[in-house]
């Protein structure tokens, strides 16, 4: 059977890295607001309570660098260590064989990487997320497919979301 759609590229670190980082701001950047928020409410109650009491304004200059460390440890580096870590995992199982290789037929897509295969129905994708330079599917069980924006063989993004869209789901597009 024909594809309807072919996406081939090779996965490089900094590909890798946007796209766990799009898929980290999605899942994982509500929740880390919601601390910041109530850090951030903490630090102004707490800022309160030493104003009123006539302490230092040192104090509340020192806990505002903190807060502002912790505020960039949440946003920043914990995303892109865990984007690291999973790239080592990566790079660890294939080597430097990152070729991907996806396949569209009519109900279903094919990944073919360093020689597995693996078939996802378009059913079982919840996500459809943009980046930059990827669009990214992610199925039910957290499988990401990542896709080149410009690295279409056949097709193209517009044809594989509406494969996506006609399987039923038509996933969540952002």
């Amino acid at each position: 059977m024909e594809p309807l759609a072919e996406n081939r590229f090779t996965i490089t670190k900094d590909l890798f890295y946007e796209g766990m980082l799009r898929v980290s701001a999605e899942s994982y950047g509500k929740l880390a607001k919601k601390a910041v928020i109530l850090l951030v409410v903490a630090w102004l109650a707490l800022t309160a309570v030493m104003l009123w009491q006539h302490q230092g304004f040192g104090y509340i200059v020192i806990e505002f660098i903190v807060l502002c460390l912790v505020v960039l440890w949440i946003y920043i580096f914990m995303p892109r260590n865990k984007a690291k870590r999973a790239f080592k995992l990566l790079t660890d199982k294939y080597g430097n064989n990152l070729e991907r290789i996806t396949r569209f037929y009519r109900d279903q897509l094919e990944v073919e990487a360093a020689g597995y295969q693996t078939t996802i129905l378009y059913s079982e994708i919840k996500q459809i997320l943009h980046s930059k330079h990827l669009l990214l599917l992610v199925a039910e069980d957290k499988t990401g497919i990542l896709l080149k924006l410009d690295s279409f063989t056949r097709g193209g993004e517009t044809a594989v979301r509406e494969l996506i869209k006609n399987a039923g789901n038509g996933g969540e597009q952002k």
